[in-house]
């Protein structure tokens, strides 16, 4: 390890205090820092190097399976960063504790292996190694200001060593800190882009159940031209407690509802969300439940996935409590959406409620209003049918017919005139159209026919899957439809022909096994963490400990040879049979003169230094000589057998004519 003495230490304990896991940084800190003091070394030869590098390359693969199948994205590309450094540790002990201060770059990218033919590329791991602590300190985000000042501290310490030696030191001392304001104001101004383009791109960036559901604004697809299609991804699942009895389908799961209509968006307006009690460990209260007389509930256990930290519940109308939520927050404002605050992954609960009416305000002026460019379409066909003054059941039983007769349901909307509206259209012209339509245009002539109405919107369950024993909730199923204020307490009411469910079902793509194959797996392994007997950390330390005991059967499982700690030595000829570069032997010669480089120089200037103490001409032939020596030492392809009979000859001629003889005989022909 090159780094300064304590630095990866350092960066270490940073990484622990940032996460949290001083139990596990503290040992790898000692662990790498105590190679600096002891004597013995360990020959891993490059076979033994490549298998802890596979090592390590498996267990990567692995741990992002597990940490993929338990959070999902993008928590578990965070959390595999953050854990990336501890995973690599074995190989980067081998380099520590070995006799080697560099590897093969082959022992990280097993495909450079297989050019056997070029010259191998060897890296020191110390620097970069350095470097992927602190990549996966970021990962544990704590957004406080100690992690930019803290970090700059630790860069500017490794610089201090790679500083160059022939520049002024407050050239480094100034540079350090413009650096750091522009890295900081960098690192912010990329914050912001990611706010704004989370908040104008969000179905482009978040595609879960919950992520989409937005409980102020519902951006609709009304007036799209072309076809319309969602996935088949598993976003929820839903099943009696049992497991066995099978519910009444399709059973509507609300998330939010909508009051104001503006042409191509549905708002909730004066619609604040106030805290939810919990009453008991895990149950949540969201109204008093029902007296004897009235209806009793059914119970319905549900588990969904989001990648979000505040999703938006899909609960069934007239839900008055939710038990085994282990929920940090929830929220419910007054049009009947609830949202929970819980880290991203499964969110599994058990759902009590009352089927029939739906609990939220009542009525309101909004509830009752229709936009400009509609009323007249509307008020006129609510006139033509009757509406007017009819009781709301017989006007809800007379849109519902109105809409089952002559409307056909439609992914496709061909182009219309851009000064008719959406909905004006699909009632007078086309009468086809997605749920979206349907629900829209339900609300405003139930609105008409001064009867308040709400657009809802949520999932429609309806698939029942016989090897989960459950119903199956896809992107999809995601519906909208009607909350009626009906006798006094809100409605469902769903005027969308019932055949939408099994058009869309049959454009599912043949890749459509596979991917609910997957699924199933995902939600398994949740299950076994969170139902199991052993708990998630019990888990991850049997994993563990099974790893360590292979692990440590596959590197040392034979004997490695120990040898004691010398100080590096540097080759500084080319003799018979050497396959050292012939430049050296320039070097030689020079030190034999005075004429020696530097510790802090590099080649170059080096080259340029002594070149004014010699001819123009040699001067430019040394550094020629010293490029080809550049090939020779670094490049993959290396020098051919004539370029390096040739680069020794020029060496020899070098010698000759500026130090008076070749110093050392020249190498045999390669």
């Amino acid at each position: 390890m090159n780094t300064l003495p304590g630095l990866l230490g350092a960066v270490i304990l940073f990484w622990g205090w940032q996460g949290g896991y001083w139990a596990v940084a503290l040992p790898c800190a000692v662990l790498v820092e105590a190679a600096r003091w002891v004597p013995q070394r360990w020959a891993f030869d490059a076979a033994r190097l490549n298998r802890i590098g596979d090592v390590c390359a498996v267990l990567t693969l692995l741990a992002g399976i597990v940490l993929y199948l338990t959070l999902g994205n993008p928590r578990a590309v965070t959390q595999l960063f953050f854990w990336l450094p501890v995973i690599y540790l074995p190989l980067a002990l081998a380099q520590a504790y070995g006799n080697q201060s560099v590897i093969s770059l082959g022992v990280l990218l097993p495909t450079i292996r297989r050019y056997r033919n070029r010259t191998p590329m060897h890296v020191n791991l110390a620097y970069p190694y350095a470097g992927l602590w602190l990549v996966a300190a970021s990962a544990a985000n704590r957004r406080d200001g100690t992690f930019e000042i803290v970090l700059v501290g630790m860069l500017a310490w490794a610089l201090w060593q790679a500083r160059p030696r022939s520049r002024a030191l407050w050239h480094w001392l100034l540079l350090v800190p413009v650096l750091a304001v522009t890295g900081s104001v960098g690192h912010r101004s990329l914050r912001e882009l990611q706010l704004w383009l989370e908040g104008n791109a969000v179905e482009w960036l978040s595609r879960d159940a919950g992520g989409n559901t937005d409980p102020y604004r519902a951006d609709t697809n009304l007036g799209h031209i072309g076809s319309l299609k969602q996935s088949d991804r598993i976003v929820l699942r839903a099943r009696s407690p049992v497991g066995s009895t099978r519910l009444e389908p399709p059973l509507l799961l609300h998330q939010a509802s909508y009051d104001t209509y503006t042409g191509l968006r549905w708002l909730a307006r004066n619609a604040p969300f106030t805290e939810v009690p919990q009453t008991a460990s895990m149950t949540w209260l969201l109204h008093a439940p029902p007296t004897q007389e009235q209806v009793s509930t059914t119970e319905l256990a549900i588990v969904e996935q989001t990648t979000h930290a505040r999703p938006v519940l899909a609960l069934p109308a007239g839900t008055q409590r939710i038990e085994g939520l282990a929920a940090s927050d929830m929220r419910r404002n007054p049009l009947d959406a609830v949202q929970i605050e819980h880290r991203p992954g499964f969110v599994s609960y058990r759902v009590i409620f009352a089927p029939g009416a739906a609990e939220a305000i009542a009525p309101r002026p909004d509830d009752l209003v229709i936009p400009p460019r509609e009323v007249a379409v509307f008020n006129r066909i609510a006139q033509t049918l009757g509406l007017k003054g009819m009781p709301a059941d017989q006007a809800v039983a007379a849109v519902q017919r109105h809409f089952a007769d002559g409307f056909f349901y439609s992914l496709k909307q061909d182009a219309r005139q851009p000064s008719i509206p959406p909905l004006s259209d699909f009632m007078e012209r086309t009468h086809a159209g997605h749920c979206e339509y349907f629900a829209s245009a339900t609300v405003l002539l139930l609105r008409a026919a001064g009867i308040p109405a709400r657009y809802a919107t949520g999932y429609s369950v309806q698939e029942w899957s016989a090897r989960e024993n459950a119903y199956l909730v896809r992107e999809r199923h995601a519906h909208a439809w009607v909350r009626v204020w009906v006798h006094g307490a809100w409605r469902e009411m769903d005027t969308t022909p019932a055949t939408w469910a099994a058009l869309e079902a049959d454009s599912a793509p043949w890749w459509g096994k596979v991917a609910d194959w997957w699924s199933w797996l995902r939600y398994s392994f949740a299950q076994l963490q969170a139902d199991g007997a052993q708990t998630p950390w019990q888990l991850w330390l049997v994993f563990t400990v099974v790893f360590v005991v292979w692990f440590g059967w596959r590197i040392f499982g034979k004997p490695t040879q120990t040898l004691s700690r010398t100080a590096p030595t540097r080759t500084t000829q080319a003799g018979p049979g050497s396959s050292d570069s012939p430049f050296y032997r320039i070097e030689q010669a020079l030190l034999a003169r005075e004429r020696q480089r530097l510790a802090y120089e590099t080649a170059q200037e080096w080259i340029a230094r002594i070149g004014l103490h010699i001819a123009r001409v040699g001067a430019v032939e040394l550094a020629a000589l010293l490029q080809l020596h550049y090939r020779y030492r670094f490049d993959p392809h290396g020098l051919s057998a004539q370029e390096l009979r040739a680069f020794d000859a020029r060496v020899t001629a070098w010698l000759t004519a500026e130090v008076g003889s070749p110093a050392v005989p020249p190498a045999p022909p390669v």
